[in-house]
Parts: C-alpha cells; sequence; structure tokens
C-alpha cells in the first residue's frame, strides 16, 4: 500500500485525456462551421437584382453599396420581411421604409393579412 505516492489518475489518464482533446476539437469544429455560413440562392437572387438596379443608373455606387450591405446583414425573420427585403431590393422603397414596415410586419399581434399587404406595398404603414 503505497498511501501518498500515486496522485495521477493512474490508468484512466489517457482516456480522460482523449475524452478531453474530443470535447476540445467538437468545441472548434462547432465554432468554426457557425462562422461560415454561405448566403441562401435567395439572397444572391436579391443581390442581382440590386445589381440590375446599379447597372441601369438608377441608384448610385453609395446607395448601392448601402443597400447590399443591409441585404446582407440584416436578420429578416418572417416570409413577409422577405417579400419587404425584395422590394428593397428592386429600389422600390428606401432603407427608413424597410424598417419601419419590418418592425411592423414582425409584429405577431397584427393579422396576417394585414402583414402581408404591407410588405406587397398594398397598404400605407401609417395607417
Amino acid at each position: 500500500m503505497r498511501y501518498g505516492y500515486h496522485l495521477g489518475l493512474g490508468l484512466y489518464s489517457p482516456y480522460i485525456m482523449t475524452l478531453t482533446i474530443l470535447l476540445i476539437a467538437l468545441i472548434v469544429y462547432l465554432v468554426l462551421k457557425q462562422k461560415s455560413v454561405p448566403p441562401s440562392r435567395y439572397f444572391i437572387k436579391l443581390l442581382d437584382v440590386l445589381k440590375g438596379k446599379y447597372a441601369e443608373g438608377l441608384i448610385t455606387y453609395d446607395e448601392y453599396a448601402k443597400r447590399k450591405v443591409i441585404i446582407e446583414n440584416c436578420d429578416f425573420l418572417s416570409p413577409y420581411s422577405l417579400i419587404l427585403l425584395e422590394r428593397y431590393a428592386k429600389c422600390e422603397i428606401d432603407t427608413t421604409e424597410l424598417f419601419r414596415i419590418k418592425k411592423i410586419v414582425e409584429n405577431e399581434n397584427i393579422d396576417v393579412q394585414t402583414r402581408e399587404n404591407l410588405s406587397k406595398g398594398v397598404n400605407n404603414y401609417e395607417k
């Protein structure tokens, strides 16, 4: 009996070390996977529409760059917001209108028909 001489993990140390390394590798993999999310086809389509408006000369480069950043970085949660974003890419509404209508459209207390009409531009958002 060796009292006090055996302070390590004994036979279990390789298993614990392997488990620790696998756990760290899994965490690193999950963090890196979340950062590299490719844009969906819908957003690529919207950016192509926006490029077309810039190529036609309907918007300046500064406005193109601002709209592109908003399209790429905003979180649009509901399908009505995506319809609204499509109108924004087509330059039918400006940035302030986009965020005003988005705030109203993502409100769950408003009925579905009103949200759909607001996102399509049928109703005025000031009503």
